[in-house]
């Protein structure tokens, strides 16, 4: 089972701390690669050891990924863009009725 909104992530933006994720899934949404974070292939072993090598290896990664995590949605506004999205479905679901 996939987390639909992940409070882990969320705290690691508040903290402006890079992310490492799977490809598949919520933190995907909000993950850019080599942006604010690292994304690896979903299911591979391999390639999250290889994601968590490169900041071993490269440990100024972390500061010039974290330069770029923005601060975390507001739960309300995150909550307000998803009513909005299901009375738009709502709206275009009664017109093709």
């Amino acid at each position: 089972m996939r987390e639909t909104r992940g409070l882990v992530g969320l705290e690691a933006q508040a903290a402006r701390l890079p992310i490492i994720a799977s490809d598949g899934g919520a933190l995907s949404e909000y993950v850019q690669h080599e942006v604010n974070g690292l994304l690896f292939s979903s299911g591979s072993a391999a390639a999250l050891r290889a994601a968590l090598l490169r900041i071993v290896e490269e440990p100024a990664m972390i500061s010039r990924l974290s330069s770029h995590v923005p601060p975390p949605e507001r739960m309300a506004d995150h909550a307000g863009r998803i009513v909005c999205a299901y009375g738009e479905a709502k709206r275009l679901s009664a017109r093709s009725a």
